[in-house]
C-alpha cells in the first residue's frame, strides 16, 4: 500500500500482481486492499496461483490452472474482469502463454528483455528490461533511450541468470519455501 501512495504522489498508477494463494497472510495484501488498489485506478492482475518457481517445469494442465484460478480469484474479489498477468520468476516459455492465453488472460509480462512484443492466440507477450534499486540513473536512461549495447548487456546477463535458475532450481526453490514459512 505504502508503494500505491508514493506512485499516486508522483500522479502514477502501477500493476499490483497478485499470487492469490497468498492473499491475506502476513506481509500480502487482503482482499479489502487489493479492492482499494483497484478503486484508486491501479491495475491489478495475476502472478499465478502458488508463485512456481520454475513454470517451464510445470505441465499444460498445471499451467493452465495456475494461471484459471488466480484469475477466477481476483475476479472474485473485485467483481470485475482481470486481464493481465505476470510470469513468477521470469520462467517463461511458449507453453506458459499458451495456458495464460486459453485462461483469458490478454497480456502476460516476462522478465525477458525485449522491446518486441509477442503474440500467442490473443495474449500479448510483453518483455521488459530491469530496473532495480541498484540500477544507475545511467544505465536506466540508456535502457529507456534503446542504447543497443546497455540493451544486449542486459539480454547477455538475463539469459545466464535464467541458464543458472534451470540448473540450480531445486536448491533455490527449498531455500525460498524455508524463507516463506518464517516469514
Amino acid at each position: 500500500m505504502h508503494v500505491a501512495d508514493r506512485l499516486e504522489a508522483l500522479g502514477w498508477r502501477g500493476h499490483f500482481l497478485i499470487t492469490t494463494d497468498y492473499v491475506a497472510r502476513t506481509g500480502f495484501l487482503t482482499e479489502r486492499q487489493i479492492r482499494d488498489l483497484a478503486a484508486r485506478g491501479h491495475v491489478i492482475g495475476s502472478h499465478s496461483s502458488s508463485h512456481p518457481l520454475a513454470m517451464w517445469d510445470c505441465s499444460r494442465d498445471q499451467l493452465f490452472a495456475e494461471w484459471s484460478d488466480s484469475r477466477r480469484r481476483l475476479e472474485d474479489i473485485l467483481s470485475g474482469p482481470v486481464v493481465v498477468a505476470s510470469v513468477p520468476a521470469g520462467a517463461y516459455v511458449g507453453k506458459v502463454g499458451a495456458a495464460a492465453a486459453k485462461a483469458g488472460l490478454v497480456f502476460l509480462f516476462t522478465s525477458e528483455p525485449t522491446r518486441e512484443i509477442g503474440q500467442i492466440d490473443g495474449c500479448k507477450i510483453v518483455g521488459r528490461y530491469g530496473i532495480t534499486q541498484i540500477t544507475s540513473p545511467e544505465i536506466a536512461a540508456r535502457l529507456a533511450g534503446g542504447d543497443a549495447l546497455t540493451c544486449w548487456k542486459q539480454k547477455a546477463f538475463w539469459n545466464t541468470k535464467k541458464l543458472a535458475k534451470r540448473a540450480a532450481a531445486g536448491p533455490y526453490a527449498a531455500l525460498r519455501a524455508r524463507w516463506l514459512e518464517r516469514a
